[in-house]
């Protein structure tokens, strides 16, 4: 439920541009620039925060999952982003396109495992080298 809860939040402002991006577009630019970046950090950290809430409960360190969470997903993101973005042509067909977006999706997901679960390491196994951090 947490991660529906956080997911809900971020995908709900992340969907304000796409739905509402033109008269967004009129607001001066002192109004959209601070208003982007707490989009932003909603977008980044509800996830995070909302999953923070219930591990609390399990280590005193669970703060950090709210960074870890952040940071896979910005890398997850980033390396979407640098696998998809060349191979990507206009004029290609649908299918093509879609095995390029799953190939992307495929690796941001490695990619958000893997640090995630580093973030995970450190809060949850009692005793393990790296978990103070």
């Amino acid at each position: 439920m947490a991660t529906v809860a956080g997911a809900l939040a971020a995908w709900t402002v992340g969907l304000v541009p796409v739905l509402y991006g033109e008269r967004l577009g009129n607001w001066p630019a002192a109004v959209q620039v601070p208003a982007v970046a707490a989009g932003a950090l909603v977008m980044v950290f509800a996830i995070g925060v909302a999953q923070w809430y219930v591990l609390r409960r399990w280590s005193d360190r669970a703060v950090l999952w709210i960074w870890g969470n952040a940071v896979g997903w910005i890398a997850g993101l980033a390396a979407f982003t640098t696998v998809t973005t060349p191979l990507w042509r206009a004029g290609q067909s649908t299918t093509v396109t879609a095995v390029i977006g799953a190939l992307g999706g495929v690796v941001m997901a490695a990619v958000v495992a893997v640090t995630t679960g580093t973030f995970l390491v450190r809060i949850l196994v009692p005793g393990h080298p790296r978990a103070s951090v």
